[in-house]
């Protein structure tokens, strides 16, 4: 497959913010990105060898054969608010595209690329600039999902955090919210539940009043039909403000959205690299 990401990546630290991208120390914010980007190409790139044992000198040969994808991780900034220059890892693993949008309508941007991309790629994503993918079968269970139920049903996963603290080792994030915030764009009383057999087990998903992962992964199938309606990129904030719209309000008014429920809640999640709020509770 071919995959291509789109990143918004914006840190100008201010006082009393509480998004990440001004609250959080400019080292945490590397690491997190770091692991953005390497880990898109750890877990879906072609750069993976298998070392050979056979010779007295060890050597590592490609994998003939294995699934591994063609990977395309675009970064979006705004201005020189950004810590690309901070990073250690090479400049080829990802593109920088510097835009002139305001810093908080990065989103957008990522969007007018995904746009323009249209008909090349086979999965088109989008990443807050602090999530990580750590399950190398993350888009198997999204095709699977898509075969199953089509396209007008999407799937999101299950963010979370870790810790060492041996009270909350692990903290899902995105639990309930306010019912007016969603509720405008989103009927989660229709069709509220799906099931699919996946290696044995029953997987359960529903839909939630809070659809909000920080990111979404769409087909082609689903990126054009969202790219042809009257919304598209309109720049409307409406669902909480424009990170999180950026992320979901478009999602949410074009496709059911469903994530895992609790007794499947790891079935697909993705991780929050900057474990800010289950810090909170240690």
């Amino acid at each position: 497959m071919k995959l291509l990401f789109t990143v918004p990546h914006f840190y100008k630290p201010l006082d009393g913010i509480e998004y990440g991208s001004s609250s959080s120390s400019g080292q945490s914010r590397i690491d997190a990105l770091s692991k953005l980007i390497l880990g898109i190409h750890q877990q879906f790139g072609a750069r993976v060898r298998e070392m050979n044992m056979e010779l007295a000198d060890l050597t590592a040969a490609p994998i003939l054969g294995g699934n591994f994808h063609e990977v395309s991780i675009l970064i979006c900034t705004t201005g020189g608010n950004h810590l690309l220059d901070h990073l250690t890892i090479p400049q080829y693993l990802y593109e920088h595209c510097p835009t002139q949008a305001q810093d908080n309508m990065l989103g957008f941007e990522c969007h007018r690329i995904l746009e323009e991309r249209l008909g090349i790629y086979d999965y088109y994503c989008f990443l807050e600039d602090d999530l990580v993918i750590l399950d190398s079968q993350f888009f198997e269970k999204l095709r699977q999902f898509n075969h199953v139920f089509g396209p007008e049903n999407l799937l999101q996963p299950n963010r979370y955090e870790l810790s060492a603290n041996t009270h909350y080792m692990k903290l899902y994030l995105d639990g309930r919210i306010l019912p007016n915030l969603s509720k405008p764009f989103q009927e989660i009383m229709q069709q509220p539940t799906l099931q699919m057999p996946v290696a044995g087990s029953l997987i359960k998903f529903q839909r939630r009043g809070n659809p909000h992962s920080g990111c979404f992964f769409l087909n082609q199938e689903q990126m054009q039909f969202w790219a042809r309606m009257p919304y598209f990129r309109d720049g409307d904030t409406s669902f909480v403000g424009p990170l999180e719209s950026a992320a979901s309000l478009g999602i949410m008014k074009t496709f059911r959205v469903y994530k895992p429920v609790a007794e499947s809640i790891n079935f697909l999640e993705i991780l929050h690299g900057d474990p800010r709020f289950i810090q909170r509770l240690e």
